[in-house]
């Protein structure tokens, strides 16, 4: 019976040793340790690393080239932690090259920077495993720090003196005084606003409605003065004032009835005559006699006053016929005390004359 080489105890033992190969190669990748890659160890003092623990970065001009390896500490000595870095071995570090901690980030992690000036052939290299010179660089927070303490101290200064301002504008009596105007400045604008929505909602669609009517009637009024004959109006007006014309110079003459009882004096002494014989029989001065006493003496036949109702009808017939032609009237209203004489003595006569 041939005997197998690969049993069960020799595959366990395989997948122990490749487990822990990964393990190791994992947790060194966890760290950021590429074994891989050769590296040269240098060496550093501190009397403070601030929080710098193994793994940290190690940067020149902020490019990552190793890490912190091991940090070991002396409390007996004044520098009390010496750190062990790796740096990949194709970096040379000139002499006067200094190993700097500072702040990596906001959040107060350490890292290492290597500071050095560039390097020619012919200068002096550190040799692995040998010590180089350290220093602290200053933290973002103390740059923050010094930078803003200053400017924050003045802005408190300015914040104090804009306190005490704002304090003495608020106890000022003035201010309230203007905070209570303005209260009521805004109720009376509340109440104005609310008045005016009452106004826009209940008035003006009454108005728009009355606006929308007078500009229906005043179309309807150029409709009516469009189909107006305006030439034969102005003709008409000619014709008027001609007939006016003609009136006013027979007035002027002694030719027609206005002008001969205008300026004939025969007929005013005659009037004159009669006037003062009817002074004598109502017995009333002439500035005393109305209109209705002497309609009254010709009702009661006195022959005077019926020559004066006459007279009267006759002129007065005359000034509405020519009133008539003048104007073209459709409708004569006689008023007054006269308007109570008898139909016989002055509306019978008048019409018959005209």
């Amino acid at each position: 019976m041939k005997k197998k080489f690969f049993t069960r105890e020799v595959k366990v033992g395989i997948m122990g040793i490749v487990a822990i190969f990964i393990l190791y190669f994992g947790l060194n990748f966890l760290k950021g340790i590429d074994i891989f890659s050769p590296v040269n160890y240098y060496y550093g003092s501190y009397e403070n690393i601030g929080g710098l623990v193994p793994s940290s970065p190690v940067y020149i001009k902020g490019f990552k080239v190793g890490q912190v390896e091991e940090v070991k500490y002396d409390f007996s000595k004044i520098e009390s932690f010496i750190i062990k870095i790796s740096v990949s071995k194709d970096i040379k570090l000139p002499k006067g090259t200094i190993i700097q901690l500072y702040d990596d980030g906001l959040m107060g992690g350490k890292a290492i920077q290597l500071i050095y000036a560039p390097s020619n052939a012919s200068q002096l290299m550190y040799q692995p495993n040998d010590t180089i010179k350290t220093e602290v660089g200053i933290g973002l927070m103390a740059q923050l720090t010094g930078n803003l303490l200053p400017k924050i101290e003045s802005i408190s200064t300015q914040a104090d003196s804009l306190i005490r301002s704002v304090r003495v504008l608020v106890e000022n009596k003035d201010l309230t005084k203007s905070l209570a105007s303005i209260e009521r400045t805004t109720s009376d604008l509340a109440l104005s606003s609310s008045q005016l929505k009452q106004l826009m909602k209940n008035d003006v669609p009454h108005i728009l409605s009355d606006v929308n009517g007078l500009t229906t009637d005043f179309k309807q009024i150029t409709g009516n003065l469009k189909k107006i004959d305006y030439a034969a109006t102005f003709a008409s007006i000619d014709n008027t004032i001609a007939n006016l014309n003609l009136l006013t110079k027979k007035m002027n003459g002694t030719e027609g009835t206005i002008g001969l009882l205008l300026n004939n004096k025969d007929l005013y002494i005659n009037l004159s005559n009669t006037a003062a014989n009817t002074d004598k029989l109502i017995g009333k001065s002439m500035d005393e006699i109305a209109v209705s006493d002497i309609f009254e003496l010709a009702e009661k036949g006195n022959n005077e006053a019926l020559a004066i109702t006459d007279l009267y009808v006759k002129y007065l017939g005359i000034g509405l016929v020519n009133l008539i032609n003048i104007t073209s009237l459709e409708l004569i209203s006689i008023s007054g005390g006269i308007s109570n004489a008898p139909d016989e003595l002055l509306l019978n006569p008048l019409l018959k004359f005209i």
